[in-house]
């Protein structure tokens, strides 16, 4: 096995831990919102567009892209490498000026 290849497995288990920790964070994360909602009546666009739980959203949606991004060498903010990056197109879903 080539040093890369070691090395790719090490990330792997290294991001398998992560994801488990994410997977219980994420469940908060789903009862949080589902107790709200069972509650109390929806919000808005515009009230999910402010403040920390746009933030929230915002930080959700773009840490998944810069990982696929810096992963496969997407890693600059402006240019041809930018043009081609998932945070890019992330950010213009998000309604980010690109």
């Amino acid at each position: 096995m080539t040093k890369k290849q070691i090395a790719k497995r090490s990330l792997e288990r290294k991001l398998k831990k992560r994801d488990e920790q994410f997977d219980k964070l994420w469940m908060g994360i789903v009862k949080d919102v589902n107790n709200y909602v069972g509650k109390h009546e929806i919000l808005s666009k515009s009230e999910v567009s402010h403040g920390s739980i746009s933030r929230l959203i915002d930080n959700l949606c773009l840490s998944g892209a810069w990982v696929n991004d810096r992963l496969t060498g997407y890693t600059s903010w402006s240019g041809t490498k930018y043009r081609g990056s998932l945070n890019k197109k992330i950010r213009k879903v998000l309604g980010y000026k690109i």
